[in-house]
This record gives structure tokens, C-alpha cells and sequence, in this order.
């Protein structure tokens, strides 16, 4: 059983959502369509719709990995695994092992591919990119160097974090022929990311040295105090001067924090649990701008749904 806890907001509403599993592993949102992976097993909440409904993983493709949602009308759906990565398209399904000899998969994201359309990148857990045309199954090197997280937005673009001592940065491409750096010297020797998100050009990135945030291409990324020793991050909408939501860790709980492009901070929930209790772990935040949710997964527990007072939608049950 997850352990009790409390949601408390002045401002936003919200609750646990019924019916989902406590081994929560990821959650992406895009188009309405919300995606939420177990170990074994695949919640979809589809735009328009009020229900979770369960797909079951194709074979060999467990445990889940990561999620994406292509940045397209009627969407495929990415499935990853360590041994395995599933492309859901409507009602068909293909799968493709990835070689015993070969990294496991770590994470994976839709992108942009040259001539327009859109490819998978997938990227290793020793630290390599790859992007693959789903259509033709061609798999192409991407030469950034120990890349160690991937972000992309609703508007196409995609967002690599690489920790490469001569040039640390996150990089972005809109076409995947050109890419943008930002350097981020913070990045160098860093063994993995807590949080990573993007909105229009904008990005922002929770690591073991801070928050930081860059609103522009030409913009240097600049440490966000208000969210120091935080983890997830989301980012509420897809414009450059959109909001940042993240979480901080006080004793016994977690808070999600709204900052403001002009750095104005406020608490906008408080999630707590008893004295004695597990604390309670925030892994994933995402934002939904079909139905002005935020969804975050909560460690142990499951699945939350809270939003401003003003917005009613994603009412599950």
C-alpha cells in the first residue's frame, strides 16, 4: 500500500488519480495524449477522453525505459525498454531488439529528421546517439559527444544534454540538420540529470550543481535559486517566457514551486506524508496544455493530477 499523504494548495486543485499503479516508471504528455508506463504495462489517456485505459507491451519490451509521443496529428507512440523499442501506430505494432552486444537503451525521444518528418533518437547508456527512421529502419550516428539526457517540445523541437569536458552544453535542432549549443560548463563531470524540459527555444535543467534556465538560443543559462537542490522540471506551456514548475525537497515532503520568467517564485502544492512514513519523491513532472494539468509521478505512490482553481480539465475518476 502507498503511504498516506496530504495535498495541500491555496491555489491549485488536485488529487491522486484512481486505478494507477504505484511502480509508476515515466510519464510524457503531447497532442492530449497522455502517456504513463509501469514495468510491464501502458496507461494511455487519449485527448478528449476522461479515462486511463491499460495496453498491454508488446513481447520482450519490459521493462519500460521511456516514453515519447510524436509532435504530430494522430501520433505514434514510443515505447522503450533496455533490449527492445515498440512504435505504436494506431493499432499496429513494431518492435525492434536492439543487439545483445550493444548499450542498453537509457532514454529516447521524437525529433526532427532532415527533409522534414520525424525520426527516433535513442540514446545509450554508455553515453551514444542514434536516430532511426522508424519507416525504413535506417540508423544514422548523431556526433554529439556523452550525451546524458534528451528533452523535446511540443513544437518539434529536441533538446540533448551532453557532459562532453570540451564543450559541456545542451544542444537543440528544430530541422536535425542544425543544431544550437549553449554551453553549460556545469555540465562536465556530471553523472546523470534530475530533471530536463524546453519550451519554444527556452530550456532548463536540474543537476547535482543546481537549476539552471536559458529563455533564448543567444541566451546563457543562468542558475534558477528559487529551485536550488530540486529535481523535475516542467515548464507550463510551450512559449520561451512560459513559467517554470519544479520540485524542491523540504523535511516530509515535496513542494512545486512556480517560477516566472522574471524569477518571481511562489509554493503552488505541498505534498506530505506522516512522521515515520516514507517521504514522498516526486520522479516526473509534465504539463498539459490541452487540459491545463500538471501530472507528476510520485515514487511508490502513483500518479497526481492538480491544476490552477481557474482550469477544470483532466478530471479523471
Amino acid at each position: 500500500m502507498p503511504p498516506p499523504m496530504s495535498f495541500t494548495s491555496e491555489t491549485w486543485s488536485g488529487g491522486l488519480v484512481a486505478g494507477v499503479p504505484a511502480d509508476l516508471r515515466c510519464v510524457v504528455v503531447r497532442r492530449g495524449v497522455v502517456l504513463v508506463g509501469t514495468e510491464h504495462e501502458v496507461l494511455m489517456l487519449r485527448a478528449g477522453e476522461q479515462h486511463l485505459a491499460r495496453r498491454a507491451l508488446p513481447g520482450g519490451v519490459a521493462p519500460i525505459c521511456a516514453l515519447s509521443v510524436e509532435p504530430r496529428r494522430g501520433p505514434r507512440l514510443a515505447i522503450g525498454a533496455p533490449r527492445a523499442i515498440a512504435v505504436l501506430d494506431g493499432d499496429a505494432v513494431g518492435t525492434r531488439r536492439i543487439d545483445p552486444s550493444a548499450s542498453p537503451l537509457e532514454d529516447l525521444a521524437w525529433g526532427p529528421r532532415p527533409g522534414g518528418g520525424w525520426a527516433l533518437y535513442e540514446m545509450s547508456e554508455e553515453g551514444a546517439l542514434d536516430r532511426t527512421h522508424p519507416e525504413t529502419g535506417v540508423i544514422e550516428e548523431i556526433p554529439i559527444n556523452l550525451p546524458i539526457a534528451l528533452a523535446s517540445g511540443d513544437d518539434g523541437l529536441l533538446a540533448v544534454a551532453s557532459m562532453d569536458p570540451e564543450s559541456p552544453a545542451v544542444w537543440t535542432t528544430r530541422d536535425g540538420a542544425a543544431w544550437s549549443c549553449r554551453l553549460l560548463p556545469e555540465l562536465d563531470g556530471m553523472t546523470g540529470v534530475h530533471g530536463f524540459a524546453v519550451a519554444g527555444d527556452a530550456a532548463a535543467i536540474s543537476i547535482e550543481e543546481g537549476v539552471f534556465v536559458s529563455r533564448g538560443l543567444d541566451a546563457p543559462f543562468t542558475r534558477c535559486a528559487a529551485l536550488d537542490h530540486g529535481t523535475s522540471l516542467a515548464f507550463e506551456g510551450d512559449s520561451p517566457a512560459a513559467p517554470l514548475l519544479g520540485v524542491v525537497h523540504p523535511e516530509f515532503a515535496e513542494n512545486i514551486v512556480r517560477v516566472e520568467a522574471d524569477g518571481t517564485a511562489a509554493r503552488v502544492v505541498m505534498i506530505e506524508t506522516p512522521v515515520g512514513m516514507p517521504e514522498p519523491f516526486v520522479s516526473a513532472l509534465v504539463w498539459d496544455a490541452s487540459r491545463s494539468v500538471l501530472w507528476a509521478s510520485i515514487e511508490g505512490v502513483g500518479l497526481l493530477r492538480s491544476a490552477p482553481r481557474r482550469a477544470r480539465g483532466g478530471q479523471l475518476s
